[in-house]
């Protein structure tokens, strides 16, 4: 196959969706195929170089709306080019906006195309300005509203155009299929479930905790709770601060890293300095990979304190192929991994109470228990690398030949 993967982010910018993307495109040039991403240069990388067998071409593609216009003439004169110098037989979409500028391009329509939906654009983005606890009877609600309504329509429209244009869409989870036909009404038939993948041989577990905690800096004895996230309203840190405030009282030996970056830190570090929590909480910022790894091993316990929308949830799987258990709230995709893995490792709710005794109760049950196989199996069996990417080349061969 030869195919053109457009995708806002892509290695080396962290998150979930340029990971997932990476592992993908990776994965399918490492069978062999010619693999090309097209990503946004906001970060002064190189215009074009290779990164495991993957062509990365970047344009002035900026995160603005502002800029919108400026971005939309650069994705779409290079969309042409490629497509005059090249022969793609698959177009694979991750964003609506870079979906939309792409789809204007005519020579496109006789391309196969897939839509891999990491989650909602509008949706998010009611999130990130708190639309959804808008009071619309107040005075600023309603001034609020009318000023972000057009915007998030025309995010919608984009999502929508984008979903019916392509010939596939591929989700994570039941969750993120189900946000598609509740929000667009699309044929489920077009749907196609493929969740994250990892790498079991790059996260794993490993035997020389003690060894680790010491270059890392952790003490030895306490327990270590660990989590990573994005530090924005929606990922919930500050319930999971509030609940190890609660839980420092009884346990003397606790002890929370926080990985990650975001408009929140100075917020939730100042939080923590407010609650003097007897136990250390420890922000480690964002974190290459092998130190991430490196975090996960050394820790006892990975929490996911989602308030809202959790897709999938790729830390999940990476903490479990490190051999530690997951605790999660019941939001989205979080529930379809844990509910496989233990019941009991789901929150009851994703406030600050619920995290508190859901971590007490892990705490009183099954502290003390080794569960590193079984947390390493679990993952190995469902989204080990090499299987999910030959169940992605499965369906973008079947949808070429379609």
């Amino acid at each position: 196959m030869n195919i053109l993967e457009i995708s806002e982010v892509f290695y080396p910018v962290v998150g979930g969706a340029g990971k997932i993307v990476y592992l993908s495109t990776s994965g399918l040039a490492k069978k062999g195929h010619k693999v090309s991403v097209l990503t946004r240069n906001d970060r002064h990388l190189k215009e074009k170089e290779t990164i495991s067998g993957v062509d990365v071409y970047r344009v002035n593609w900026f995160n603005s709306f502002l800029l919108l216009p400026i971005s939309y003439l650069n994705i779409v004169g290079f969309v042409k080019r490629f497509l005059k110098e090249n022969n793609p037989d698959l177009v694979v979409f991750n964003q609506p906006f870079s979906a939309f500028c792409a789809l204007q391009v005519s020579d496109l329509a006789k391309l196969s195309k897939v839509y891999r939906y990491h989650s909602s654009w509008f949706e998010e983005f009611k999130v990130k300005n708190s639309i959804q606890a808008l009071k619309i009877t107040a005075p600023w609600g309603i001034l609020k509203w009318l000023i972000l309504w057009p915007i998030f329509s025309l995010m919608k429209a984009m999502e929508k155009n984008a979903l019916r244009e392509s010939n596939t869409i591929i989700v994570a989870s039941k969750y993120s299929k189900d946000k598609i036909i509740k929000f667009y009404k699309i044929d489920e038939g077009k749907i196609h479930i493929i969740p994250g993948c990892v790498d079991t041989e790059v996260f794993r577990p490993t035997e020389n905790r003690q060894v680790l905690r010491n270059k890392l800096n952790i003490p030895q004895d306490k327990f270590v709770l660990i989590t990573a996230r994005n530090l924005v309203a929606r990922m919930g840190i500050d319930n999971l601060i509030f609940a190890f405030d609660t839980l420092s009282e009884i346990y003397k030996d606790l002890y929370l890293i926080i990985i990650g970056e975001g408009k929140l830190r100075v917020k939730l570090e100042t939080l923590v300095k407010k609650l003097s929590l007897n136990n250390p909480v420890k922000f480690a910022g964002n974190l290459k990979e092998a130190d991430l790894v490196k975090h996960y091993q050394a820790s006892d316990l990975f929490i996911l304190p989602t308030k809202y929308i959790e897709h999938f949830g790729l830390v999940t799987i990476e903490a479990l192929a490190c051999g530690i258990p997951v605790l999660g709230t019941p939001v989205g995709g979080t529930v379809e991994i844990l509910e496989q893995f233990n019941r009991e490792f789901i929150f009851e709710g994703t406030d600050k109470e619920a995290i508190a005794k859901g971590i007490k109760k892990f705490l009183g049950n099954f502290r003390g228990i080794d569960l590193k196989e079984k947390c390493r199996e679990f993952v190995a069996s469902r989204y080990s690398f090499d299987k999910i990417i030959s169940q992605t080349e499965k369906l973008f061969l079947e949808n070429i030949r379609k």
